[in-house]
């Protein structure tokens, strides 16, 4: 795939780069951002009908919240680092994650992620990045198993299985008050959308577009950051400026090889130390540097490569 490795070494990186400190409300108003976005999709909402136009706008209606609701959860996994403790906890728990019915549990599993990257056994999100379909059909087999929902549905089972198997149900996790706060929080979803609309409009364009169109861009963002059509896995980073990289890649995920190496580095000055290793080509080959891959292909691009290029 069109791409060049670089051996970085983190240290020289962090020596050379001006660190800065998370900016809390900056990040709280892109948030309100993304609701705002929420309110204009949903004005139209009404315009939904059997007629052909109607079923088009509901469809576009469909996908622009989605799209919205993967961006949120972009936006959570800033939290995650950042902003789930503190004065700022409950905004992330109840403006982000439990929107998207994600609880507590994904976050633990992430910075398992973090520390156990590659590791098939202890990294929660191998499987999900670990190799491509090897067959066009096996790619397409992929896509729809996204697009069902079964996958988020089983992702979800997982997360709320976890803490109980592992024996961590304590104030850290507390499963069952997740669970309750995530009811909570659909129960004045589903409230709204009764008052200004119909009820089924809930499950129809929240619940259905976080099962399917945020699980979909979900599967697509990890084996295109991680995946290895060869073998073993990478940390990719994507230097594209199209319009889907930057919804795709959204708060620093298009920047994603510098996430993992500075993984307490916000999401903003990602792009300068991006910049800073492609200029000066800071790295070496002694046993601390890591091999990082920068292509100039959107995700969608470069995904699209490798179907052309399977049986």
């Amino acid at each position: 795939m069109s791409g060049i490795v670089i051996s970085v070494a983190p240290d020289i990186v962090k020596a050379s780069v001006n660190i800065q400190k998370p900016k809390p409300r900056k990040f709280f108003a892109q948030v309100m951002f993304i609701y705002l976005y929420f309110v204009l999709i949903f004005s139209l909402i009404n315009y939904v009908s059997l007629s052909f136009i109607g079923i088009v706008t509901g469809f576009a209606i469909y996908l622009l919240i989605g799209v919205g609701q993967y961006i949120l959860a972009q936006s959570l996994h800033e939290a995650w680092h950042y902003y789930f403790f503190g004065r700022w906890k409950m905004l992330s728990r109840f403006l982000i994650s439990y929107p998207l019915s994600i609880p507590i549990s994904a976050r633990i599993a992430h910075f398992s992620h973090h520390r156990n990257f590659g590791d098939s056994e202890n990294d929660p999100d191998f499987m999900s990045y670990s190799g491509f379909p090897k067959t066009k059909y096996g790619f397409l087999k992929f896509l729809m198993f996204g697009l069902s929902g079964c996958s988020a549905i089983l992702r979800f089972i997982q997360l709320i299985k976890a803490p109980v198997r592992s024996g961590i149900i304590s104030s850290k996790v507390n499963i069952f008050s997740e669970i309750i706060s995530i009811l909570m929080v659909h129960i004045l979803i589903f409230l709204l959308f009764s008052i200004f609309s119909k009820w089924y409009y809930y499950l129809l364009f929240w619940v259905m577009p976080v099962l399917t169109i945020v699980k979909i861009l979900v599967n697509l963002r990890l084996i295109a950051e991680h995946g290895n059509l060869k073998a073993g896995t990478r940390f990719r980073t994507f230097l594209s400026n199209s319009l889907s990289t930057k919804l795709v890649g959204a708060f620093g995920f298009a920047n994603h090889a510098e996430h993992h190496l500075f993984p307490n580095v916000c999401s903003f000055q990602l792009p300068e130390i991006t910049t800073f290793i492609l200029e000066k080509k800071i790295g070496d080959h002694s046993i601390s540097s890591v091999d990082c891959e920068y292509t100039r292909l959107s995700h969608f691009r470069y995904l699209y490569q490798i179907y052309c290029s399977l049986d």
